[in-house]
């Protein structure tokens, strides 16, 4: 199945602390890392970690990296530092 782009939202916003929240509709997890300063950032879904990375080096700084994952209703996804966006199924 395919993200329905058109109507991506904002699910999860960057937290310096661990953030929850339940999937409503079966669909896509969209996650952006910003880079910086040695700080780690993490995404688990039902917690298992799907994604982490720590960086350290100054020169990253503004480097953006992520990933997209598919989720199903009532799956929670936890995010550290992360910015994560749900795009239902088309």
């Amino acid at each position: 199945n395919f993200p329905d782009y058109s109507k991506i939202s904002p699910f999860i916003e960057n937290s310096t602390t661990e953030t929850s929240k339940t999937v409503s509709e079966d669909g896509w997890i969209f996650c952006f890392m910003q880079l910086d300063n040695n700080t780690t950032r993490t995404v688990k879904i039902d917690g298992q970690v799907v994604c982490q990375t720590t960086s350290g080096a100054e020169y990253l700084n503004g480097n953006e990296m992520g990933g997209g994952y598919p989720v199903k209703k009532g799956m929670v996804v936890s995010a550290t530092r992360v910015t994560v966006k749900f795009c239902p199924f088309a």
